[in-house]
């Protein structure tokens, strides 16, 4: 909640200032922090409040304080923090889909942990490769600027890579 509160604080301020672009970026940040609380209820599944505290975490940490508050130009490593921190998140997310399946009863599957550890892996691989594909495509299409200069590579491919 004082992640959910200080971004509105930073709506408030963005609308007092005339800055509409902040405004609407900070109001669609709070609306994503809403996410695993609607996919708890949505879904009945039990979403531990600590991997829903790392998801709003990531979430404040890249598009707040990367995007608004330009920590990915001010600090070299923020991104590479980033990039790391969602591999995890993504590895962990992997593994409850997998969790999720085998103690649901009306799927009749149980997998191997070797598997399971397996899956999650590849499941944060693959999600990663398509969001740098989609970045590249953002970039590309609409002549944004998601892949961020870094590193003394000014094309933003160390970003990807």
């Amino acid at each position: 909640m004082v992640l959910q509160l200080i971004l509105v604080g930073e709506t408030v301020l963005a609308i007092l200032s005339q800055n509409w672009f902040t405004a609407f970026l900070t109001s669609m940040i709070i609306a994503i922090t809403f996410f695993p609380l609607l996919f708890e209820r949505r879904f009945r599944i039990h979403v531990p409040p600590e991997l829903q505290l790392a998801a709003i975490g990531f979430v404040f940490a890249s598009l707040f304080l990367g995007e608004i508050r330009d920590y990915y130009t001010r600090f070299w490593w923020w991104d590479v923090a980033l990039h790391t921190t969602s591999g995890f998140l993504l590895g962990i997310l992997g593994f409850l889909l997998v969790h999720v399946m085998n103690e649901t009863e009306k799927i009749h599957v149980h997998m191997k942990p070797g598997f399971v550890a397996f899956f999650a892996f590849m499941f944060a691989l693959g999600v990663g490769a398509l969001w740098e594909i989609f970045e590249f495509t953002m970039d590309g299409v609409f002549g944004m600027n998601m892949q961020k200069p870094m590193l003394g590579d000014p094309s933003g491919l160390t970003d990807t890579m």
